[in-house]
């Protein structure tokens, strides 16, 4: 199947279409898209072809006006004149929403929520077009993506706190536990910031040090010296609470986290990591 794929798609660059003409043209032969052990239900055809492309040219398509196109708050702009303005933009999604062309009113929905982010009713379009088109798939990782951002927008999340979880958080090495801080250090919060904690696990004789500085967030698998905060706890403890499965405050009153430098310096420091 992937030799299909592969070959179908590189045929097709060879010619100079784009990733999303190829997805549409590349086609499994008989034997491969009807054997039941090849549906998809993992992946896709189209999304395969698509990282095929990726993977010999990088993220350009070919296409000179995907080259340096406008930013995407123009080019919401320009849509909605197009349409006549941003009430007729909104009209012509309801419609495609009646009309059951739920694709197609889910990318205008993306013009919509640029020009008013905080529109309650077309939040209320764009969650009916995640979920009808989230019930059509068959695809569990697409109708994951479809039905997670339907929640999204309602305040919920499909995510389950279980014992599984939790197995699955415990397992987690600590080098990516720190690693994931590091990728979510907050750029607009700590470009001014220059502050370094070490982290002390008891049950595992193991010491890290992060060290947040001028918008980036360096990670060292021994002590530094001199911290600005020392934090003392275990393995588990501190995994649950990067996970956000426990409170931070919760585990201080509890004695399972020890904070020297200040509660208040361990927040501010916290605060340097997510969007928050």
């Amino acid at each position: 199947m992937r030799s299909a794929l592969h070959d179908q798609t590189i045929q097709y660059m060879n010619l100079g279409f784009t990733p999303d003409e190829i997805a549409e043209r590349v086609v499994l032969p008989d034997h491969l898209s009807q054997s039941p052990y090849l549906q998809e239900f993992y992946g896709r055809v189209d999304w395969s072809v698509k990282n095929i492309f990726n993977g010999y040219l990088g993220w350009f398509d070919g296409n000179a006006s995907t080259l340096l196109p406008l930013p995407i708050a123009e080019e919401s702009e320009n849509m909605a004149a197009l349409a006549g303005g941003v009430d007729k933009l909104l009209d012509n999604t309801e419609d495609a929403l009646a009309n059951q062309k739920y694709q197609w009113a889910l990318q205008l929905t993306d013009h919509l929520l640029r020009l008013k982010p905080n529109d309650a009713s077309i939040k209320d379009l764009r969650y009916q077009c995640l979920t009808n088109l989230g019930a059509q798939q068959s695809n569990p990782n697409a109708r994951n993506y479809y039905l997670s951002q339907a929640l999204e927008l309602k305040g919920q999340s499909m995510a389950l706190v279980s014992k599984t979880n939790l197995n699955m958080v415990h397992q987690m090495p600590m080098a990516a536990i720190f690693n994931a801080m590091s990728v979510n250090t907050n750029l607009s919060k700590s470009i001014d910031y220059d502050k370094k904690a070490v982290f002390h696990f008891t049950d595992i004789d193991e010491q890290w040090t992060v060290h947040v500085r001028k918008g980036l967030t360096e990670i060292q698998p021994f002590a530094l010296s001199e911290p600005d905060l020392s934090i003392t706890t275990t393995a588990p403890i501190w995994k649950e609470i990067v996970a956000k499965l426990r409170s931070p405050k919760v585990a201080i009153a509890k004695g399972d986290l020890e904070i020297e430098g200040g509660m208040m310096s361990f927040g501010e420091f916290m605060g340097m990591f997510g969007e928050g």
